[in-house]
């Protein structure tokens, strides 16, 4: 138990090397001021049609299911 845990640490620190071994950009100690502010509109727009927020109305019940075509294996 105790190899796993060191060799868990090991790969977590060499993944993470370059993250914390970063000079060129400076790491936030706070969001940005404006991080909840609403996207623009045209990005809205296209945020409606998407698959995700489709699927999001679906599981919420604000749509009804639609049968996907996405799920099914096909091989030619």
């Amino acid at each position: 138990m105790n190899e796993l845990i060191q060799s868990e640490k090991k790969r977590r620190r060499e993944r993470l090397q370059g993250h914390y071994g970063n000079t060129v950009w400076s790491q936030r100690k706070t969001p940005p001021e404006n991080w909840n502010t609403p996207l623009p509109e045209h990005i809205q727009k296209e945020y409606e049609a998407s698959y995700l927020n489709i699927k999001s109305k679906e599981m919420k019940g604000e749509l009804p299911p639609t049968k996907d075509i996405f799920n099914y294996c096909v091989l030619m």
